[in-house]
C-alpha cells in the first residue's frame, strides 16, 4: 500500500478514531520514514535509539484522542527497533496542518557513526 492510500483512509477518520486509524498512522510513518531517510531500510541497522516523537493531529474542536492517533507511530518504532524504539512523545491537536494533511510526525533519531 502506498502513502496516498493510507492518507485517504486517515482523512476519513478526522472526527472519530476507529479501529483502522491506528494502523493507518503506523503505515504512514513506515512509508515516510523509509522514503525520507537517506538510505531507507539501510539506515535501520544504524539506529542507536528513537529519542522523541512529536505528533500533530489535524482535528476538529472537541477531539481529544490525539494520543490514540499518535500511538500508531509509537508502536511502529517499538515494533521495528524493540527497546531502542522506546521514546519520549508528545501528541498535539491542531485545527490545520500544511496541505491539509491529517497527521504530521516528527522523529528525533540517534544514529551510530
Amino acid at each position: 500500500m502506498h502513502l496516498d492510500e493510507y492518507l485517504d483512509e486517515v482523512i476519513q477518520c478526522v472526527k472519530e478514531v476507529n479501529p483502522h486509524f491506528h494502523s493507518s498512522v503506523s503505515g504512514i510513518v513506515r512509508e515516510g520514514f523509509v522514503k525520507l531517510t537517506p538510505n531507507g531500510h539501510r539506515l535501520f541497522p544504524q539506529v542507536k535509539r528513537i529519542v522523541k516523537l512529536v505528533g500533530f493531529v489535524n482535528c476538529v474542536d472537541g477531539f481529544s484522542q490525539q494520543p490514540m492517533v499518535v500511538n500508531g507511530a509509537s508502536d511502529f518504532f517499538v515494533q521495528v527497533f524493540g527497546d531502542k524504539g522506546v521514546h519520549a512523545r508528545s501528541a498535539v491537536g491542531t485545527n490545520a496542518l500544511p496541505l491539509n494533511i491529517p497527521v504530521e510526525i516528527e522523529a528525533i533519531v540517534e544514529v551510530e557513526d
